[in-house]
């Protein structure tokens, strides 16, 4: 609507109108020209185009014309891209055209675009002078600020970036918290899986930390997005004990636990600092069976992946998962270790001269039934050797004998037990005992 006089009202700096028209980009940015900055709001876009022309914003003052825009602060480019994108190309075909121009936030023409016009990220990259890696006033990347506030368009990011002159760095982390992209989009419950696939396939590092305190991409999908646990596991990421143990012992054991059983890649073999038996050392396996036996149990189970050789790793003295499981009187939990091929007959304690299998263990320690039902078990591993040695040549039947423990001599030799078996002294388990039978 015109005003009195008939003159139209000065524009808003906030509308559409104030947007540069292509004439004007092109006068200011294909001549030799500059302007002095001044408070946003003294000139409309009009008189701005019309100063240009007759010369008189040429001052000592100089802001070069791809930087920044007087009225708002934005850069031609910028502008630009809000009016679409014929007029985007004839100016990012100007000569003088810097696509890495600042606005008084540092932000360039490529962050701007990651936060609203993601439709030109392939154009902005195309340009020889590109740099897809610079960061504004934040210290935040085009990429960071795409994770945030367009996450859908990170496919997109990337794929563009690829093409620049100086390839987009996936891996860099804001320098105000060192946060790094891939960080950001799992520890943010907004952004998809997909989102973080997309930074994975771009080479993103499953295994770089935040620089402020070490928060790893593993701990950030154990505590907020467990969903992302197998998919770092996929890209080949590194657990490190401290992130396993926030597995173990924080509030997120129900869900964290089982997605890194379910990792392609994962080994609950590896070694835990949770120190959960008398010795040194534990495996995560063990943890988990000793923290939380019901879920264990279904694991195991379940989990068609558990090597042999990981049912069987046990601790720095010898303490295997099957021992611990019995050590608790975890019945399911150790039949289930037995179908995976848990070695029945492994010795703890360490030494040469000082091993005990685990029925040497039960024979000493546990009643007679817990006794039985540890040779009921079956392993795929073989059976139950009842003539097992350990230090002083003692079989669990003289262990027993030593131990008092009648019924329990009683179900070893009903098992088939040697009686005639001699320790290192030579005696048998009578002579260790000698009352015991027939009482």
């Amino acid at each position: 609507m015109a005003a009195a006089g008939g003159e139209s009202p000065p524009s808003s700096p906030d509308s559409d109108d104030m947007i540069v028209t292509r004439d004007m980009i092109n006068e200011m940015m294909g001549k030799a020209f500059s302007y002095p900055v001044w408070n946003p709001g003294d000139l409309t876009s009009e008189e701005i185009a019309d100063r240009a022309k007759d010369g008189t914003i040429n001052t000592s003052a100089q802001v070069t014309p791809a930087s920044y825009h007087p009225t708002h602060g934005l850069t031609p480019l910028v502008r630009a891209m809000r009016k679409g994108e014929t007029l985007v190309e004839e100016v990012l075909a100007v000569p003088e055209c810097d696509p890495n121009a600042r606005n008084q936030d540092g932000n360039t023409a490529l962050t701007c675009a990651a936060e609203h016009f993601p439709e030109f990220f392939e154009n902005l990259c195309r340009h020889p002078k590109i740099n897809p890696n610079l960061t504004d006033n934040e210290g935040w990347s085009a990429l960071q600020i795409c994770v945030k506030f367009q996450p859908e368009h990170v496919a997109s990011l990337i794929e563009a970036g690829k093409k620049a002159a100086l390839p987009l760095n996936v891996e860099l982390g804001s320098t105000s918290d060192g946060i790094t992209p891939l960080i950001w989009a799992i520890a943010n419950t907004d952004v998809s899986i997909d989102t973080v696939e997309a930074l994975l396939k771009g080479g993103a590092n499953p295994n770089n930390k935040r620089s402020t305190d070490g928060l790893t991409p593993l701990l950030a999908a154990i505590t907020m997005k467990v969903d992302c646990i197998p998919l770092l596991f996929k890209y080949g990421v590194q657990p490190e004990a401290p992130d396993l143990e926030k597995a173990l012992l924080s509030g997120h054991a129900d869900t964290a636990i089982p997605k890194l059983f379910e990792s392609e890649g994962f080994d609950p073999g590896i070694a835990v600092t949770v120190n959960i038996t008398p010795n040194e050392g534990t495996t995560f396996l063990m943890a988990v069976i000793h923290l939380y036996p019901k879920l264990a149990e279904k694991l195991v189970k379940e989990d068609g992946r558990l090597s042999a050789e990981c049912v069987n790793k046990g601790s720095k003295e010898g303490i295997t998962p099957l021992m611990l499981a019995a050590i608790g009187g975890r019945m399911s939990v150790m039949k289930a270790l037995c179908a995976l091929g848990a070695n029945v007959n492994s010795a703890m304690c360490g030494g040469a001269n000082d091993t005990m299998s685990l029925l040497h263990l039960a024979a000493k320690e546990f009643p007679a039934q817990a006794v039985s039902a540890l040779l009921d078990l079956k392993s795929t591993s073989g059976p139950w050797d009842l003539e097992l040695r350990m230090a002083g040549g003692r079989t669990p039947l003289h262990v027993a004998a030593a131990a008092g423990q009648k019924e329990t001599l009683q179900v070893l030799l009903k098992a088939g037990a040697d009686a005639a078996a001699t320790d290192a002294d030579g005696k048998t388990y009578e002579q260790l005992f000698p009352t015991t039978v027939g009482e």
